[in-house]
């Protein structure tokens, strides 16, 4: 049976030419109070603003307020919800890492998938070399990653959750149905990664 994920995404400017963060809650059943749904996207506002001093001061974002109601089992949109977005800017004033360097959260969940166990991941973008040492991110960093997840993880009627993409054949048909699982878990790699696509 699909489950219905609220998508929830962050639009940034002042990295490279534009990039899209996308997280997940849930699971929707239909029924939610408006402080409920604002609480998904503020959750998301909270993961960015304690990282907010690791983000270079040239990159801006805004967890936007229009959250997508869409199928794990297919990716199909099925509606949507309204929410007041949130936007803020970056105050590490060191000069910036390539575009393509960043910062990843890794997500952890206790759902099994294709005899696999579901992980998911967040970029961090816009580091600066205040935040390198010996060419990895340094302590403090990290730490700010894993305060940020601590953040997102924050229990409510809706939870982060982990979304296992279904596939689909040339031809467009669906050859193996997608899924989802409740994050239980989050921290900050300890080496830097590079983002090459962003959807």
């Amino acid at each position: 049976m699909a489950t219905t994920l609220m998508r929830v995404r962050t639009a940034w400017t002042g990295v490279g030419g534009g990039a899209l963060s996308t997280h997940y809650f849930g699971p929707w059943t239909g029924a939610g109070s408006p402080t409920d749904i604002q609480a998904t996207v503020d959750r998301i506002r909270d993961f960015w603003l304690a990282l907010k001093p690791k983000i270079g001061g040239t990159a801006a974002w805004t967890v936007q307020g229009a959250i997508d109601l869409i199928l794990d089992s297919d990716g199909s949109l099925v509606g949507s919800l309204s929410a007041t977005s949130r936007s803020d800017v970056g105050l590490d004033g060191g000069s910036p890492l390539p575009a393509q360097t960043q910062g990843l959260v890794a997500w952890s969940t206790a759902t099994i998938v294709d005899s696999h166990r579901l992980r998911g991941h967040t970029y961090v973008p816009a580091p600066s070399t205040s935040s390198i040492a010996s060419g990895a991110p340094t302590a403090a960093y990290i730490t700010a990653m894993n305060s940020a997840a601590t953040a997102a993880l924050v229990t409510g009627t809706f939870n982060l959750l982990i979304w296992h993409r279904p596939k689909f054949d040339s031809a467009g048909t669906l050859i193996r149905a997608g899924s989802s699982g409740l994050a239980t878990g989050g921290a900050g790699k300890g080496s830097w990664s590079v983002l090459r696509s962003r959807r």
